[in-house]
Formats: structure tokens, C-alpha cells, sequence
């Protein structure tokens, strides 16, 4: 970004470099970016949310938001927001609790949202007391999308469970086998100086 505004003069005049100062740049582009993101939705009017709920490498429960809409005839999708689920988890009141946090923290009118995506989770998708069935009971106009990605990923696994795919499941496994036994070969002394066949065959024409 320096280099970017007066090159590598500046760069070298610049000792702001302690952690303090760092974090305090990377809000800032955080901030100017969420607000050209708003704006970008707030002129469209109409919203869509990607959300889901995971669990991060030091075990706590994470809640990610992306937004989608259209500009200019394109749909687009963006990257939102994503915050600790805290001590409450990942319990549908937790999550309904969350986004709609979220929504009014970038000031985003749900009254405007079209869609929801989700995966398949009971805490999302549940019927009675699931995230989408609290939102729709304000906003009924809301619809629900299950994830493709994830209904796909289902319908491979249940496939792939299938009795009548086993002499296929038989066959990968046995490529794989072998393609794990090659190069093990490969390094084998006695075989990397035996010849392979195809010479054996030039020499014998």
C-alpha cells in the first residue's frame, strides 16, 4: 500500500511497525472496504445470506456470514463478516441471535433479504425452532435454499455407499494400491537397473 501511494522512498521513512500500528492500518482497510460492501448492497436493496456455523483449530464456534446481490445484471457474492459463537454455541437461538446482530451492526434491513443458503444443520434448517424458521417468522417473505455444494455432497456419499457401486469402489481402491506401490518401486535399486521392457524390445529389432 505504501509502495502503492510514493514508492519505495516512503517505504523506507516509514517505522510505524509495531504491532499496535499494524492492527490499527488493517482495521482501517477493513473498514473502508465493509463500507464500499454496504453501499454496494444498500444500492442493489434486495440481499441474500450465505451463512454457516464451524468450529475453528482452537475449538471455538465460529458463525460466517457472506452476502449475495446484483450490480449492474450480475449477481455477486461477498465475503461479509465471521465472529465467535461464544459460550451459548452453536444453539439456533445462539445463531438467530448472531445474524441478526450482524444485520444491524452494517445496517442491513432484513425486511430486504430475499434468500438465505445454509447447510443442513438442525440448528439451521429445524423446522420448530432453526434459524431460518425464527427469521421467516418475522420475515416470512424470506426464502430457504439448502447449499447445492452440500446437497451434492450428500447424494456422492449415499451413492458411493451403494451396493451397486462396489466392483467400482473395488476398482479405485485397487488403483490406489497401486499407485502407492510404484514409487515405492521406483526406489528399489535392483529395478531401476533392470531394463524396462520397451528396451528390451528395440534391441530385439
Amino acid at each position: 500500500m505504501i509502495i502503492s501511494l510514493g514508492g519505495h522512498e516512503l517505504l523506507q521513512k516509514f517505522g510505524h511497525v509495531s504491532n499496535t500500528s499494524i492492527s490499527t492500518f488493517l482495521q482501517i482497510i477493513s473498514n473502508i472496504i465493509i463500507r464500499s460492501v454496504i453501499q454496494r448492497i444498500i444500492r442493489s436493496i434486495f440481499w441474500g445470506a450465505i451463512v454457516d456455523e464451524s468450529t475453528d483449530v482452537s475449538n471455538e464456534s465460529q458463525f460466517i456470514t457472506y452476502v449475495r446481490f446484483i450490480e449492474n445484471g450480475e449477481i455477486i457474492i461477498l465475503f461479509l463478516d465471521i465472529r465467535p459463537l461464544g459460550s451459548d454455541g452453536q444453539t439456533a437461538l445462539n445463531l438467530h441471535k448472531t445474524f441478526i446482530g450482524i444485520a444491524q451492526s452494517y445496517d442491513l434491513n432484513i425486511a430486504f433479504l430475499a434468500r438465505m443458503c445454509f447447510d443442513g444443520a438442525a440448528s439451521i434448517l429445524g423446522i420448530k425452532t432453526g434459524l431460518v424458521t425464527r427469521i421467516k417468522s418475522d420475515f416470512p417473505e424470506v426464502g430457504p435454499t439448502h447449499c447445492v455444494a452440500h446437497r451434492f455432497n450428500f447424494a456422492s456419499e449415499y451413492s458411493i455407499n451403494s451396493e451397486d457401486v462396489i466392483e467400482l469402489k473395488y476398482a479405485e481402491n485397487m488403483c490406489l494400491t497401486l499407485w502407492k506401490f510404484f514409487p515405492l518401486l521406483q526406489r528399489k535399486p535392483h529395478y531401476q537397473q533392470k531394463p524396462t521392457l520397451e528396451n528390451k524390445l528395440n534391441k530385439q529389432s
